[in-house]
């Protein structure tokens, strides 16, 4: 029996899934058709590791396939159609009608961006995730290349798809990527002849084919374990199973070690690490002799982050290049809210040792976060004024994304940023404030927002 859907389309990008029972690790071939022409837009292979699938008992779970759309259409609507090849087999949802995402009305914009521009993150970075390893964070490019739970470092790191990622950014299409990454929709991106030649010139050699170095950084996100159920990223609280915490160490003993070799920067973040025994493991892994050039990055929300616990920490103590706290508000009544199981008070002297610990200079650099909605706007003045109170070296501030956590219609009325959004002109308001103009503040994905509507005010 044959099986398979058309499942979403994100940023022009069409994700999917066919699988055979009868040959069940074997990936088959998808044919994608113009649903109005009839006529053949691309053949992909099913081969992307999926975790759903494989916990479905899809064979080896190896079914899953992506295709870029604006790569083989002009149009800003497409009808796709999805046949398994050489079968009458027409996968689920077809035709799928989508809005091509990376042909927005300034696609010359677009492209005149990324023009003689490089990114190294997926040269150098590799996220580990549940549902699967990415060469960047999965916001900004989505695209799975390898499985995390049964493949090794190798197998994922020099897959087929990271190698097509790769190519992507030599080429100079960036088709995987996304405008939400802050550098895309900034222009912010290197220019090429200013990155160093040795980078460049590797990663160019390496085209259509493997790195011959391992990933420098690597983020831990794939253990969502946490205290805390902030409805931004979840529904209720997440404790990984003794099944999936057996999962997670075979994931230390392929990945994570053979790694750490090569590695210059490990990055706990995901769900948080002072709740997760796993990841407490892993810390505890690290041997600073063999290792004494690697630096730690901890994203947490400081509500278990206190002395004693950072004493439980020894291990990585001088390793620690950065502590970044989510904060998501600069008051009590907004903390406990949007920082759902937490109390601002405890939390707020954890931040306040942190802040000590960094003008001991036992941590290299701290920041705070703030995910920006409809609840918290009005207090991104206070939270800088916060950041500042306690030395931060970076206060940041990011739109808030839809990760599926919300019922329908809620995270629209939380999406302050949307144009339609009834206090969105409050939102541009609140950010004329010069405030905002401090060397320690960055707005990543709401700089342009922000230029734009001064730009409009004030005239360039």
């Amino acid at each position: 029996m044959i099986e398979g859907t058309l499942d979403e389309a994100i940023g022009g990008t069409l994700y999917g899934w066919a699988w055979d029972d009868s040959r069940p690790n074997d990936p088959v071939v998808v044919d994608l058709y113009d649903d109005d022409t009839q006529a053949l837009l691309h053949s992909v292979t099913a081969g992307l590791p999926r975790a759903d699938l494989r916990q479905a008992g899809k064979g080896n779970g190896l079914h899953g396939f992506s295709l870029h759309l604006p790569a083989v259409s002009t149009q800003r609507e497409l009808g796709v159609s999805a046949r398994v090849a050489g079968t009458d087999f027409i996968l689920a949802k077809s035709p799928f009608r989508i809005e091509i995402g990376d042909q927005p009305p300034d696609r010359a914009g677009r492209e005149s961006r990324l023009k003689g521009r490089f990114c190294h993150m997926p040269f150098e970075k590799l996220v580990l995730q549940s549902d699967g390893a990415h060469l960047c964070c999965p916001s900004y490019l989505p695209v799975v290349v390898g499985d995390v739970k049964t493949q090794t470092l190798d197998e994922i790191w020099n897959s087929e798809m990271a190698i097509e990622v790769r190519r992507s950014i030599i080429d100079g299409d960036f088709r995987y990527c996304q405008d939400l990454c802050p550098e895309i929709g900034q222009g912010t991106l290197m220019m090429t002849e200013d990155v160093p030649p040795e980078l460049y010139g590797s990663a160019a050699e390496a085209r259509n084919g493997p790195l011959a170095w391992g990933p420098k950084q690597l983020s831990l996100i794939y253990d969502r374990t946490c205290n805390l159920s902030c409805p931004s990223c979840r529904v209720s609280l997440l404790v990984a199973t003794r099944q999936e915490r057996e999962e997670f160490q075979g994931i230390l003993e392929r990945v994570i070690r053979p790694a750490l070799g090569s590695l210059q920067v490990l990055e706990f973040g995901g769900g948080e690490v002072l709740a997760s025994s796993h990841l407490r493991s892993v810390v505890a892994s690290i041997d600073r002799q063999q290792t004494p050039d690697l630096r730690v990055a901890i994203m947490t929300n400081a509500t278990l982050f206190d002395r004693e616990a950072w004493d439980a920490l020894r291990n990585i103590h001088g390793m620690v290049h950065l502590v970044y706290v989510s904060l998501d508000a600069a008051s009590k009544e907004a903390f406990e809210e949007l920082r759902r199981g937490g109390v601002w008070e405890p939390t707020l002297r954890n931040v306040e040792f942190i802040s000590s610990l960094r003008r001991q200079g036992t941590i290299e650099e701290f920041g705070i976060l703030f995910v920006v909605q409809t609840r918290n706007f009005r207090e991104m003045r206070d939270f800088v004024r916060l950041g500042k109170r306690l030395g931060c070296d970076r206060i940041m501030f990011h739109e808030l994304v839809n990760f599926g956590t919300y019922p329908e219609g809620e995270f629209e009325r939380r999406s302050i940023v949307a144009p339609n959004h009834p206090h969105h002109l409050e939102l541009l308001t609140e950010l004329q404030d010069p405030i905002f103009d401090d060397p320690c503040v960055d707005l990543t994905n709401l700089r342009s927002l922000r230029a734009d509507y001064l730009a409009r005010c004030h005239g360039p």
